[in-house]
């Protein structure tokens, strides 16, 4: 069995792993999507605009082209310069600074990310048990797991979800 202050560093850097995990961003190709279907959102009304502008040359009242609010003129204003060509500049323009202020971040998939912080749960679920084996009359750390304190055994803490 090791002693309290091994246990105790263990925990430290388990917890310090998971706060890692926890802080970590998708991959960039994700986070590219991501931002090229956002892109995608905010153009849609250049398609909107074409729509009228079809609808003009089929015998529509020109005034009728662009909305009439000025929210929906800024919207369509800022819609109809995100061309594919624009919105293909700006996503590089983005990767491109991106990539000059990356922290260089963990960056894990949702499902890495989760299984990894499960992982993380039973390892410190079990040195916490150890800790528990190893406490005699020191004091007791106040974010101590309520299951760990009571020993109950990792079989059941995981069956009853007490991770």
């Amino acid at each position: 069995m090791a002693n309290l202050k091994t246990i105790r560093a263990d925990l430290a850097k388990l917890t310090a792993e998971r706060e890692r995990v926890v802080a970590a961003v998708l991959p960039a190709d994700q986070l590219e999507a991501k931002l090229r279907a956002h892109l995608a959102e905010l153009a849609k009304p250049i398609d909107d605009f074409i729509g009228n502008c079809a609808h003009v040359l089929n015998g529509a009242d020109p005034y009728h082209v662009t909305p009439g609010s000025p929210h929906m003129l800024a919207r369509a204003a800022f819609g109809l310069s995100l061309t594919p060509e624009r919105i293909e500049a700006l996503v590089q323009a983005a990767k491109t600074r991106a990539a000059a202020s990356d922290a260089g971040q963990m960056r894990l998939t949702d499902t890495e990310k989760a299984e990894r912080l499960a992982d993380l749960a039973t390892r410190l679920y079990l040195v916490g048990l150890e800790e528990q084996a190893a406490l005699g009359e020191e004091q007791q750390r106040p974010d101590v797991n309520g299951a760990a304190l009571l020993l109950i055994p990792l079989e059941v803490a995981v069956e009853h979800e007490l991770l």
